[in-house]
């Protein structure tokens, strides 16, 4: 199954792709360890239409590298991604993929290998694209200049699809918008 979202303008997404059984074919591979649970249907009871995801969570960059880099947050992302939307601000994935260029080779992990993961992580995140997050940008930048001014994608694409953001970085508490880190975010991932 393939799950088309829109973003507010009406703009078609067709990134996040959901597909749960293993070697049946699909477009998605996950590692066994991070295989998504089939805990809740994606269908209705009457088999009639997908499964509606109606919370939202957008991720900041740190929480990418987290993804690709270690098993945690990798493993709630996949865990939730039937009931939970999650979006990553453009310039939030450029950034990831910079650190990323830089982090894992000092861990011993090749370049291949972790593009590879990063595009596994990435097939149940929706990329919100910087035209999207030019209606909100003045209003995000405002609300992150005294802290870090670059931090102003991840703080668009919230106010925009008003949701929290998923990240360790302190300079977004104070902006306006929610914000839950991983020690705290299974608490809005499981909540109803």
């Amino acid at each position: 199954l393939v799950f088309i979202s829109r973003f507010p303008s009406g703009q078609r997404n067709r990134s996040a792709t959901h597909c749960w059984k293993q070697d049946a074919g699909c477009r998605k591979r996950w590692p066994a360890l991070a295989s998504p649970k089939m805990n809740s249907p994606l269908t209705s009871r009457l088999g009639a239409r997908p499964k509606v995801q109606h919370k939202r969570l957008v991720l900041d960059a740190n929480i990418l590298i987290r993804a690709v880099l270690g098993r945690r947050v990798r493993q709630l992302i996949a865990d939730s991604c039937q009931d939970v939307a999650f979006y990553v601000a453009e310039a939030n994935y450029d950034e990831a993929e910079h650190y990323l260029a830089e982090l894992a080779p000092a861990r011993g992990i090749t370049e291949a290998v972790w593009q590879a993961s990063l595009k596994s992580v990435m097939t149940a995140v929706q990329l919100v694209r910087l035209g999207e997050l030019s209606l909100m940008e003045q209003e995000a930048r405002a609300r992150i200049a005294c802290r870090d001014e670059r931090d102003w994608p991840a703080v668009a694409a919230a106010l925009l699809l008003t949701c929290p953001v998923w990240t360790e970085d302190q300079d977004f508490f104070g902006a306006g918008v929610a914000t839950w880190t991983t020690a705290t975010v299974e608490i809005y991932l499981r909540g109803s």
